[in-house]
Order: structure tokens, then C-alpha cells, then sequence
């Protein structure tokens, strides 16, 4: 699922002038960091390309889920 808020004003050490992205992962289970590492180095790289903001502006939120619910049941 994606979801994008377009025209949002946000802040970087009081730069709100600048673009800046947030992204957010949430993850069934967990990873080791490795794993983290990687996919935030892919996530940035691509946010940046695409969108045009600098990676050193972008900011990836992970969080893990034991649960999760789809369609009547849980895994």
C-alpha cells in the first residue's frame, strides 16, 4: 500500500523551506539491521530520484508488527 500527502509543510532543524520526505515501513515480523540498512539505502535513493528531494532530507520510520489483520484473519 502507498500513500502520498502532497503539499505538506515539514520541518529539518527549522529548514521548512527545503523538500523533505518521510517514509514509512511497517514491517509483519521483524529484520536484522543489515536488512534495514539496505532497504533505507534503496528508499532514499529512489525517494530522491523520484521526487527530487536530497537523501540527506529523507527519513525512513520503521516499525514491526507481530500481528497483522487482512480480510477476516489475522497471520
Amino acid at each position: 500500500m502507498l500513500g502520498f500527502n502532497d503539499g505538506m509543510t515539514m520541518a529539518f532543524r527549522g529548514d521548512a523551506e527545503a523538500p523533505t520526505a518521510m517514509i514509512e515501513v511497517a514491517l509483519f515480523g521483524s529484520a536484522d539491521q543489515s536488512a534495514y540498512d539496505a532497504l533505507t539505502e534503496i528508499l532514499c535513493e529512489r525517494a530522491s530520484r523520484i521526487l527530487g528531494v536530497p537523501s540527506a532530507r529523507i527519513y525512513v520510520k520503521y516499525t514491526e508488527h507481530e500481528r497483522w489483520g487482512f480480510n477476516g484473519f489475522n497471520f
